[in-house]
């Protein structure tokens, strides 16, 4: 028995899906969700509410289907569709660096596409941008 199957509503834990999947699944709500006052603005899932989204984040994220007829997706198409996301999501370059560890982030660089997302329309620009801050680095 797998350590995935031991726990309850496995689909919604991040943990519990392989790295591919991180991204796609946004659970941080179920437990519900307080202000920064501390007061609740987003009640807990009940229990049927979670094992619903469990079952649809097991078909559409993990392309998970068990036939017992309960299925979100009972059509071949949609499930083609379904399998071959998931396929992508596991040969994707970017996302296969990155649960490898093999992606490294430049810090400057994400400072300047926060602070003015339209730069990088013109490569010129860029280029001459991370020239000058290679001078001031150097200095």
């Amino acid at each position: 028995m797998s350590r995935r199957s031991k726990i309850k509503y496995p689909a919604l834990r991040r943990e519990y899906n392989t790295k591919s999947r991180h991204f796609f699944i946004e659970t941080d709500y179920i437990n519900g969700v307080k202000n920064d006052h501390g007061r609740q603005v987003l009640r807990p899932l009940t229990e049927e509410e979670k094992e619903w989204l469990n079952k649809f984040y097991d078909e559409t994220v993990n392309a998970n289907f068990k036939r017992d007829g309960s299925d979100f997706y009972k059509e071949a198409s949609d499930r083609k569709i379904l399998y071959h996301e998931n396929y992508i999501r596991n040969v994707d370059l970017y996302n296969l660096k990155q649960r490898t560890g093999m992606l490294k982030i430049n810090d400057n660089l994400v400072d300047l596409i926060t602070k003015d997302p339209f730069y990088f329309l013109n490569p010129e620009d860029y280029i001459m941008k991370m020239l000058d801050s290679k001078e001031e680095d150097k200095d």
